[in-house]
């Protein structure tokens, strides 16, 4: 396939990026481990990066928009970030016991977030959105899991219900039906996660009351990407703030994407008072 510019170079079947994802491909399904990075015909191998541009193994330099997955607010290569990594280096490249600076970070968020009394920190931000779940049916003893019709929340089973439904029929816009949307779920799965609305207060209110002896848990994001961005209405979160004590269902807010939104994170800009907060990429 022949270049028509600078941007295109990685197009051609010639390019390290085609040699590379040819190889790639024979040892892992679609050349990455990152299902969000393939585009046709190929991903983009990084080489370098510094600043907010990235550099490809053809050496095409792009503006760099993901920046690791929104995770790098400062960018490659910052003269700081390196400089600590490189006193850290001196000290060790990792071990497994706790230290200090555990403690640091977990102080730095439970005092910027009033509703964060106390950290578990893991390896994911799929991780965090389980144990949250798994610690909020603990408490309530309740099995169901409830989320809006639309929210990502990572790779958990029951989070891939309703992340973005592309059936031909996911059901009345007042009454949403669980669509799954990976391959592998158990069938049971689509039982155990009652789908809502979004902004939508008396669907909010009806669906809980039906179903509230049975949901172990309520998950949703004060500013969802996946979705498109919907501001709550005026008073929404309140409300589901409001019914879910009613209810006695433990509110989880994942943050793990929107915590950027705002110092107090997006709980602190768009209100709410959840019981568990997941964070993660930009901490």
């Amino acid at each position: 396939m022949a270049a028509t510019g600078r941007q295109n170079v990685f197009l051609q079947e010639g390019s390290a990026t085609a040699r590379l994802y040819d190889q790639a491909s024979r040892q892992i399904p679609g050349g990455t481990s990152r299902l969000h990075y393939y585009h046709s015909p190929y991903p983009i191998y990084g080489r370098s990066a510094d600043g907010c541009r990235l550099t490809d193994v053809d050496g095409v330099e792009r503006l760099d928009f993901l920046n690791c997955m929104t995770a790098l607010i400062h960018g490659h290569g910052h003269p700081a970030i390196k400089a600590a990594l490189h006193e850290q280096i001196e000290l060790g490249t990792a071990w497994s016991e706790p230290a200090g600076d555990e403690l640091d970070l977990a102080r730095l968020i439970t005092d910027r977030v009033d509703t964060i009394e106390k950290i578990r920190f893991t390896n994911s931000g799929t991780e965090a959105v389980m144990y949250a779940i798994k610690l909020a049916r603990a408490h309530s003893g309740r099995d169901r899991v409830a989320k809006f019709e639309g929210f990502y929340h990572g790779y958990y089973d029951h989070m891939q219900v309703s992340a973005g439904p592309a059936a031909a029929d996911p059901g009345p816009d007042h009454a949403p039906v669980a669509v799954a949307n990976s391959g592998g779920l158990a069938a049971s799965v689509l039982d155990e996660v009652v789908v809502i609305p979004y902004n939508d207060p008396d669907a909010l209110e009806r669906i809980l009351a039906e179903h509230a002896a049975t949901i172990g848990a309520f998950i949703t994001d004060p500013l969802s990407n996946r979705a498109g961005f919907p501001h709550p209405r005026p008073g929404f979160l309140e409300l589901l703030r409001e019914v879910t004590r009613r209810h006695d269902i433990p509110l989880i807010y994942d943050e793990i994407i929107s915590f950027r939104v705002g110092y107090g994170g997006a709980q602190g800009a768009y209100g709410g008072d959840p019981d568990l907060t997941t964070l993660g990429k930009v901490i």
